[in-house]
């Protein structure tokens, strides 16, 4: 029954890929006042030349907007290479050198009691065979404690792309988007990007929208009574400051 109930609880979702999640997301379009970008078919990295030429992000030039994308991409596939390099480490590979050593002195103390045996019957050679058996055990106990208490530590792939691409658009901000009344900033899950723009007045703001999560996918929620901007929430009329944490 146990075991039943933990099966009911197992969320197919967890085994889906990016790719499989970007299927079913619900991926907001671009506004006047938000540029989307959207990922990849493969859910990682972001699609390239979709400068909107049918808004006008004004002082926001395509090279701009381009060298931006490309330059998160290049964020998601230095993490995607960490990792991958990760997994191709050979780890412990010094202490396996030690348990060929271990195996090396067993074969050898088998020959000298073998030689001792049908041979010389020294008793010098019994007393080697005993040392280089204990010295294996000593090495094999060692290597097998080694390998049991040590782990490699692996990055969090997803958890990584999230913080060095907020490193990435917050440094793009402030150096060049944070001038012209614009702002990058990242869907939760790096669905994609979007670009807002504070120039276009409160008027032509026609939608607010809410990401919602479900699981690791996200939907949307409009309210038409309710525009949102990036640090401005705009109801009725009336401008408060919006803080985000």
């Amino acid at each position: 029954m146990e075991a039943q109930k933990r099966n009911s609880n197992i969320d197919p979702k967890n085994f889906l890929t990016r790719a499989d999640k970007l299927k079913d997301l619900n991926v907001p379009k671009s506004t006047p006042s938000r540029v989307i970008v959207r990922a990849s078919e493969s859910g990682l990295g972001f699609k390239t030349n979709c400068y909107p030429t049918e808004f006008n992000l004004s002082g926001v030039t395509k090279e701009m907007f381009d060298a931006t994308v490309k330059g998160a991409n290049r964020v998601v596939e230095g993490v995607w290479k960490i990792k991958k390099r990760e997994e191709q480490i050979e780890y412990n590979r010094y202490t396996r050198k030690f348990l060929y050593f271990a195996i090396l002195l067993i074969i050898i103390s088998f020959i000298l009691l073998i030689i001792m045996i049908y041979g010389t019957q020294q008793q010098s050679l019994l007393w080697a065979t005993v040392a280089l058996l204990v010295t294996a055990m000593i090495i094999t106990l060692t290597v097998v404690t080694i390998n049991i208490f040590t782990y490699p530590k692996f990055i969090h792939f997803e958890n990584t792309i999230k913080k060095k691409l907020k490193t990435f658009l917050d440094n793009e901000n402030n150096n060049t988007y944070q001038k012209l009344n614009f702002r990058w900033r990242m869907e939760e899950d790096f669905y994609w990007l979007e670009l807002i723009d504070f120039n276009v007045s409160p008027a032509d703001q026609v939608e607010r929208y809410t990401i919602t999560g479900i699981g690791n996918l996200g939907g949307l929620k409009h309210d038409s009574s309710q525009v949102m901007g990036d640090d401005k929430l705009i109801h009725g009329g009336s401008i408060r400051l919006r803080s985000e944490n």
